[in-house]
């Protein structure tokens, strides 16, 4: 993905109606949602480890979901890549992961093999991601800790002229 992908995607989040970002697990699913109308697509781990025939445990679909996220950046729509919770725990490998996928942006999950990561390594992940791309539109905009828990950050406002969603948790920086 170019720069311009990565901006385009962040402007997706500006207007007044959410993005609804739907998942591909496939290259065939994804090109079917391109069809439907959507202006980006996202990707699913679970979705990505089950067209793989893997589990969606511990890490083992990486080699999947980089494969699948290289296959779609030949779309005309910016892509974000469910990364799980980064298919590692040291931060900066998280980030070299994320600088070399072609992507418009990415999500962490705080979770990994039904447990929840620890806050500050979860944190660590997102802020290594953030300073690997310094001046680049990689800034961490809106992070929570799952499903129904307290949010790290807290949400914007949702009243009268509150723009919704915010921006991507991380976006991916040009390689090279």
């Amino acid at each position: 993905m170019s720069a311009d992908d990565r901006t385009a995607f962040r402007v997706l989040h500006d207007g007044p109606a959410p993005l609804l970002l739907p998942n591909a697990w496939d290259v065939a699913s994804a090109l079917a949602l391109v069809a439907d109308g959507h202006p980006a697509i996202g990707t699913t781990s679970l979705g990505v480890a089950a067209a793989a025939g893997i589990p969606d445990t511990f890490r083992a679909g990486l080699g999947a979901t980089v494969a699948l996220a290289r296959a779609l950046a030949r779309l005309p729509v910016p892509v974000t890549v469910d990364l799980a919770d980064g298919f590692a725990d040291d931060p900066i490998a998280v980030a070299a992961l994320v600088a070399d996928l072609p992507a418009a942006g990415v999500n962490l999950e705080d979770s990994t093999d039904g447990r929840l990561v620890d806050p500050g390594l979860h944190a660590a992940k997102v802020a290594a991601v953030a300073g690997s791309c310094p001046g680049s539109s990689s800034t961490p905009g809106w992070t929570r800790t799952g499903w129904g828990r307290t949010p790290i950050s807290r949400p914007p406002s949702t009243g009268p002229g509150a723009t919704w969603p915010p921006a991507p948790t991380a976006s991916s920086c040009p390689a090279g």
